[in-house]
């Protein structure tokens, strides 16, 4: 009788343990926790490690007999928050943790408990950026035209639409996680090994890859740019007594020279002709303006302001059943004190030439085979010594059979 009144106070007591258990306001580890209170600074630094307190509350008072497990969470993604913990006696519900955060801005740090999703605690801090670590320098990936070379700035002229010889940079200042510390432009020292800078005006660089670094109090950014060569930067225009033969401005506009092949981009195209033409003519004429000024070494140059000279022409030969010879007639007239020029034709097969001074007539011809077929002939008339001071005025007529 006794044992099974004794087995029957064993089952009673087990019963209501689970009731007790299952009550809203108690846990296997004492009674429920309803909140969590975040005590800390209101701000900090980023990357800086602050003291954070978690108090767990019931009905707004410490719960000393709390047990249980808390888990943390922030807006800062890069904080560095501390990892699970399960509540001690000795810690009478108190305990305290170390959060470091490092985004820049308003940010919250949250307490909870997953077992019990409503007991929850948040605090607000503002934090704000580190110390300076890097630089961010803009633009990046540009594409700088090099400086032109001294030798060519008296033979061409550049086309418009080249990229700029330089480029202005900026440069922001960085903390060790991307927070910004506002433009620091005008206080970085900027610097491009293969050019040069003039405050953040980076250029002047050799042709290749190229780095502009920005510098300050000991941190560094880096743009990388590309320097185009001086071909790939400029369409080439001459002028004066120059003229561009290969269409490279690498070496110049270089007088004309034999077996060319090219002519400058500024050339007058006269059409095609085909030797099953016959011997018929085509007549070009112009005006040449010269004066005494020099425009290149001891050459006397040309009024580039209107009726421009050297003037360039190009026939396309189209070719058929011919011997491709030729018959040309340069003649110059008018002016008070004309002087010497010169009609230099050039084939694939090589250069001609007529000299004439004054007013007067030159010819040149050609034989079987002075040129191929499907080639491009040039003319260029131009200038070779100055007569007097005064400026003059004088036409010309190119004649020319193919």
């Amino acid at each position: 009788m006794g044992e099974r009144r004794t087995r029957a106070l064993s089952i009673l007591v087990a019963c209501l343990a689970g009731v007790l258990l299952t009550a809203p306001h108690a846990t296997a580890d004492g009674p429920a926790v309803q909140s969590f209170k975040l005590k800390a600074s209101s701000s900090t630094q980023s990357g800086f490690a602050e003291g954070i307190t978690l108090i767990a509350q019931r009905k707004g008072k410490r719960l000393r007999s709390y047990k249980g497990k808390v888990g943390f969470e922030s807006s800062d993604l890069q904080a560095v928050l501390p990892p699970d913990y399960r509540f001690r006696r000795s810690d009478a519900g108190r305990h305290q943790f170390s959060v470091e955060m490092r985004t820049a801005g308003s940010q919250t740090v949250s307490a909870a408990d997953p077992a019990r999703p409503s007991a929850t605690g948040e605090r607000v801090i503002e934090v704000a950026p580190g110390d300076l670590h890097h630089l961010d320098v803009l633009p990046q990936g540009e594409s700088l035209s090099p400086a032109v070379p001294v030798s060519l700035t008296a033979d061409f002229a550049l086309a418009p639409g080249a990229p700029p010889v330089t480029r202005s940079f900026s440069a922001e200042g960085r903390d060790e996680y991307e927070n910004s510390l506002g433009d620091v432009t005008d206080t970085a020292t900027f610097s491009l090994p293969t050019g040069s800078c003039a405050a953040n005006a980076c250029g002047n660089a050799s042709p290749g890859p190229g780095m502009v670094t920005a510098t300050l109090s000991g941190a560094t950014g880096t743009a990388l740019v590309t320097v185009l060569t001086v071909d790939e930067s400029y369409v080439m225009s001459c002028h004066g007594e120059n003229y561009d033969v290969n269409d490279a401005t690498g070496d110049g506009c270089e007088q004309l020279q034999a077996h060319a092949g090219h002519t400058d981009e500024t050339a007058t195209f006269l059409g095609s002709k085909s030797c099953l033409d016959g011997p018929s003519a085509t007549t070009v004429t112009g005006k040449l303006l010269s004066d005494t000024r020099t425009h290149s070494p001891a050459v006397a140059g040309f009024d580039t302001t209107a009726g421009a000279a050297p003037n360039h022409y190009r026939v396309r030969a189209d070719g058929g059943v011919c011997s491709n010879d030729f018959n040309v007639t340069f003649t110059t007239t008018g002016g008070i004190n004309v002087s010497c020029y010169r009609l230099m034709m050039v084939t694939d097969q090589g250069s001609h030439t007529i000299d004439i001074s004054g007013s007067s007539t030159g010819n040149v011809s050609g034989g079987s085979g002075s040129y191929s077929d499907d080639t491009d002939i040039y003319f260029r008339v131009s200038k070779t010594c100055s007569k007097g001071i005064a400026s003059e005025a004088v036409d010309y007529t190119i004649q020319f059979h193919l």
